[in-house]
């Protein structure tokens, strides 16, 4: 941060163009404000606010990326303001992608050649996805309400959780503060996901499990036990990094002390794909990093499953309840939906954003579930709306992250610290992605903030590979 402070003033100090173009800004800025005043008082108060935050933000780049990184679960923590809503953690972002591109802009009038530094990951593929996504909207029934959808999330997410942090985090140290950050954040889940264990109102013990509850009337999870479990799936192998990084035994013990915390939260969800994800991120940390001890991992995978075996009959238990019948009933349902919306428009799709509109269209829906949801899975989501193209090009962007980091993992293998950062960043990816196969958090932070991390440790490690 502090050398983004002195390349700052060392710009400002410098004479002749820098002056000029700090004129140029400071004078558009004064007009921006005085329009706003003319306008309403309050939005230029509010605007001399956001240029506070704007140059915060633009002197301590890292600063709103450690913001982020600390609500990137808490989507109901929201700033509201008239009819505009959105969770904390966006707002964040986009000012933090506002003044990055300040940045930029201000790079681009004086030191042209440092646009040559800058990323766009995945551009080529992303730019397909947005062009497949706008000629759907362009042939949707509401298309201002799908190209609002084109420009968030579908835009949005690229640019903030992808070109934005891939940009901004630059080394390994800052790396870390991230991963801590989500990892303390996972811990404080995990003690909450324990608290609502014990005070979820339910009619017997045998029905409890852990479940957002309200706190002081707020809940800044939401309602459903799998926004614990996604958390925790992302969060554990960032917790396997942390403690195979540290030097001291008892730091070591604090960490798997953590983990087993947060997997325990994650079984008591009861969530089956929480359960799914878990089962598959251990399968490949062994494959990956403990294949060649597999005798010792079966003796010990056999007794795990031995004194785990309550938690699975309890899951039996509860998958025979009426309400995950009733869930399971309302996922085919609307699997069905999202087939017949994709058959009858199979190249481009209903429109982004429109999914719960078509289901509103079937009464029978709504009279047996009462009210229209989202597609529980990102390809249902995606293939109704934008069709074959769009899920194609969707699916890709998905492969060409896991591809980089997997590749970047593979060249770091010999190095021990990278290679368990690179592995737990790799499983963080892959779980998060897995989860949303079932779920309805693909267009969030929740999803796109671990990618983004994991893309932003893929390029850091190669370029310490490749510059030493």
């Amino acid at each position: 941060m502090a050398e983004s402070v002195q390349e700052l003033v060392q710009h400002i100090q410098q004479p002749g163009r820098v002056r000029t173009v700090a004129l140029i800004f400071s004078l558009g800025w004064l007009v921006l404000i005085a329009g706003l005043w003319w306008v309403d008082p309050l939005l230029a108060l509010a605007g001399m606010g956001g240029t506070m935050i704007f140059v915060l933000f633009g002197a301590y780049p890292m600063l709103p990326l450690y913001l982020m990184a600390f609500f990137y679960p808490f989507l109901h923590w929201e700033f509201v303001y008239s009819n505009l809503n959105a969770p904390i953690v966006d707002v964040i972002g986009l000012c933090a992608l506002g003044a990055w591109l300040i940045r930029i802009f201000w790079k681009a009038l004086l030191y042209p050649q440092e646009l040559k530094k800058l990323r766009f990951p995945g551009i080529g593929i992303f730019a397909a996805f947005i062009v497949v996504a706008l000629y759907s909207a362009s042939q949707a029934w509401d298309v201002q309400m799908s190209l609002k959808f084109v420009l968030r999330p579908l835009l949005f997410f690229y640019a903030v959780y992808i070109l934005y942090i891939v940009n901004t985090l630059k080394s390994k140290k800052q790396l870390h503060t991230v991963l801590a950050t989500m990892y303390a954040v996972g811990i404080l889940i995990a003690v909450y996901g324990v608290y609502s264990f014990f005070t979820v109102n339910v009619p017997t013990f045998l029905d409890r499990r852990v479940i957002p509850v309200d706190i002081f009337g707020k809940n800044p999870l939401g309602a459903n036990h799998n926004l614990v479990a996604d958390v925790m799936v992302t969060t554990i192998p960032i917790g396997f990094y942390l403690m195979m990084s540290a030097k001291r035994i008892a730091v070591q013990k604090l960490y798997f002390i953590g983990i087993a915390l947060m997997a325990g939260v994650n079984l008591l969800t009861f969530s089956r794909t929480g359960w799914i994800v878990l089962l598959l991120e251990l399968i490949l940390l062994g494959f990956f990093e403990y294949r060649h001890h597999a005798k010792t991992i079966l003796k010990y995978s056999v007794g795990t499953l031995v004194i785990a075996s309550p938690l699975i009959l309890g899951l039996v238990f509860f998958f025979g309840q009426d309400s995950f019948q009733s869930s399971n009933e309302n996922r085919l349902v609307l699997n069905d939906i999202a087939w017949e919306a994709f058959t009858d428009r199979p190249v481009h799709g209903t429109g982004p954003g429109t999914f719960t509109s078509v289901v509103d269209a079937y009464p029978l829906y709504l009279e047996m579930f009462g009210e229209a949801l989202d597609a529980h899975g990102f390809i249902q989501k995606v293939g109704s709306e934008l069709g074959a193209l769009g899920l194609i090009s969707f699916v890709m962007l998905l492969l060409y992250i896991i591809y980089r980091i997997w590749n970047s993992f593979r060249q770091k293998h010999d190095d021990d610290e990278w290679s368990f950062l690179l592995i737990a960043v790799l499983l963080m990816a892959v779980g998060g992605i897995v989860f949303q196969l079932f779920q309805t958090s693909y267009f969030v932070s929740k999803m796109w903030l671990p990618l983004g991390v994991g893309l932003a440790a893929a390029t850091i490690a190669l370029n310490k590979k490749k510059h030493g």
